[in-house]
């Protein structure tokens, strides 16, 4: 079953956790799934040995399941199942092969072998199939991996950055663990951390609701004479009896056809990598960065967007000083409720380990371990 695949590459690579009982967890998963129109929920991983529970414990939303578990024919919540049945498709093949975790499972399966499997090719070898198939290597087994570790160190000795990631692996794939916020929404901002906590201060935006000239966007362009106000700008329809939890949080009233926004930010160093707009809205919006289009939403919606910034946009992005700014029109009635609140995060380069001679052959032994999570006994057979 789904569960005992995923489960069974953690615990070979000692990465399973024994933790019992608590709440749902959520490991590791592709961006988007949870990217569903109205609703701003997102798939936040887990911290820790949370990240690597037992397949019991992810939590399954009814109409967004996990998605490397429904490929090995775990069902959705929308329907009773009595009983699985289990298919054999490339798909899966597929999964266990580029899914990010068996990548990360591999990795660490690697350092195991390397930690505890002997000082020899022969010893080691054996120790990795002992863990992955409950049993030893054949002779021809032993050969033909014996060239492919021999072929992935010659080729990763060529390439020296494709040897740190995989030998990296879980600091390459936890992009949050990375994160850092450049521009803060209000709703990022509203609470503090405990109930004895001040409010952080909004986010304040220079802003104007009449056309501004044609480089409004550019970085250069003096926005001195805008007026300034923090973040959500808008307006609620709700009725006044409405739950008070329900209601928008506006900070700056907007209540004409169009506003443009500009907000500075500061880039801390080099390499940073992944930015991405997020945007909380009702209308519809262009989102620039040093006066290049980053971002946009071309039809009238509503919700939270997770938006990555353009490559013409990216490469515009220095470290120091930066400006994103932002065109905003309505998209109802007059009224009809219109917000938005806007921030900008991205991710610090990873860090690695120093580097060392023996790098390639280390990162070749994350290959063979990754075969080995990928075989079965039918495939061995052959």
């Amino acid at each position: 079953d789904a569960e005992m695949i995923r489960d069974q590459m953690l615990a070979v690579s000692g990465l399973l956790s024994t933790k019992m009982y608590g709440p749902p967890v959520m490991p590791l998963q592709p961006d988007g799934v949870w990217q569903v129109v109205y609703n701003g929920d997102r798939w936040q991983t887990s911290d820790g040995e949370d990240r690597y529970r037992r397949a019991l414990y992810t939590l399954w939303r009814r109409t967004a399941p996990y998605p490397a578990a429904t490929t090995f024919d775990a069902p959705t919540g929308e329907l009773c199942t009595p009983r699985r049945i289990r298919t054999n498709t490339p798909l899966q093949a597929l999964v266990t092969l580029n899914d990010p975790l068996a990548l990360e499972a591999a990795q660490h399966m690697a350092r195991r072998v390397l930690r505890d499997g002997g000082a020899t090719w022969d010893e080691r070898l054996n120790y990795a199939f002992r863990l992955a198939l409950s049993r030893g290597p054949r002779e021809e087994e032993l050969a033909r991996l014996g060239k492919l570790h021999e072929k992935a160190a010659r080729d990763l000795g060529r390439d020296q950055q494709a040897a740190r990631d995989l030998l990296h692996v879980d600091r390459v794939i936890y992009r949050g663990d990375r994160v850092e916020t450049l521009i803060a929404r209000a709703e990022d901002t509203a609470e503090g951390e405990a109930p004895d906590t001040p409010p952080v201060t909004a986010v304040v935006w220079r802003y104007r609701t009449s056309e501004p000239p044609a480089d409004w966007a550019a970085p250069e362009f003096d926005d001195s004479t805008w007026r300034q106000g923090p973040a959500m700008f808008g307006k609620d329809a709700k009725k006044k009896d409405d739950d008070d939890d329900d209601r928008l949080k506006i900070n700056t009233p907007w209540d004409t056809e169009k506003i443009w926004l500009r907000r500075a930010f500061a880039v801390p160093v080099e390499a940073m990598e992944d930015f991405r707009a997020i945007v909380n809205f009702r209308g519809a919006f262009d989102v620039y960065v040093n006066g290049v289009l980053a971002a946009e939403s071309l039809e009238s919606s509503a919700g939270t967007k997770h938006m990555e910034i353009y490559s013409a946009a990216r490469k515009t992005i220095r470290v120091g000083r930066n400006v994103l700014a932002i065109a905003m029109r309505r998209s109802r009635d007059a009224d009809g409720a219109q917000y938005i609140d806007a921030g900008l995060e991205a991710s610090r380069p990873p860090e690695f380990e120093p580097r060392r001679p023996d790098d390639a052959e280390r990162a070749a032994w994350v290959i063979v371990s990754h075969v080995l999570l990928n075989l079965d006994e039918l495939l061995t057979k052959r």
